[in-house]
């Protein structure tokens, strides 16, 4: 399979927005413990659900390069709810934009710093509506930017305070470490020596769990 792309090989919005798509559908495609998949599903979501996600999200996605990160959450997330009823891909949406952003500006890592250091209260506000419509599991209030309140800080600041209890969250306030130190590295290992890539996503998704523990 064919599957590692090159800079050459995605140069526009479209085919960015493409791989994330395929990103989604491969994940959900992934037998992972404990997560939705072709032959598991929770109560309030199933494989379509997620197939139908992966396609909400791409118009959205294709903008990314010239929309906000928060703008491009948002949609992301509305689009999703007109499909599906439940919170199926806001934390996917929430590390895929920024990513689909820095690299629609040229090389992935040189930007990605930029993207995140550039997030404003507007992003904020707007991811704090995104994460309210989706609604997701476990939401509690805290003291300081809490999402259910008027954003007051950047989105990078909202983050930061969020680091110690949300792994999404430190990943931008850390210019997407665990992404790049672990997860990446381990994922492409795992798929040279599978040949598979669903099971070196298996692979991956253990690995992180083992050393951080789902938020």
């Amino acid at each position: 399979m064919g599957l590692t792309f090159s800079r050459g090989e995605i140069s526009t919005s479209a085919e960015i927005s493409q791989a994330a798509q395929i990103a989604c559908f491969l994940d959900v495609l992934a037998e992972k413990p404990g997560n939705v998949s072709l032959t598991k599903k929770f109560s309030d979501a199933g494989f379509q659900d997620f197939i139908l996600s992966a396609i909400a999200i791409g118009p959205a996605l294709s903008g990314a390069g010239a929309v906000s990160v928060g703008e491009t959450v948002l949609q992301a997330v509305q689009a999703t709810r007109k499909l599906v009823s439940t919170n199926t891909n806001l934390g996917i949406v929430l590390l895929l934009v920024p990513l689909a952003k820095a690299y629609g500006l040229g090389e992935l890592r040189q930007n990605l710093p930029k993207v995140l250091g550039d997030l404003t209260v507007s992003d904020a506000q707007k991811v704090f509506e995104a994460v309210q419509l989706a609604s997701p599991g476990g939401l509690g209030r805290v003291s300081r930017g809490d999402v259910h309140e008027t954003a007051e800080m950047t989105l990078r600041e909202a983050m930061f305070l969020a680091r110690d209890r949300d792994s999404i969250a430190r990943e931008y306030v850390t210019d997407f470490e665990l992404v790049f130190s672990l997860g990446y590295p381990s994922l492409c290992q795992h798929y040279r020596e599978s040949g598979s890539i669903t099971q070196a996503i298996v692979q991956a998704f253990l690995e992180i769990l083992a050393k951080i523990p789902d938020s």
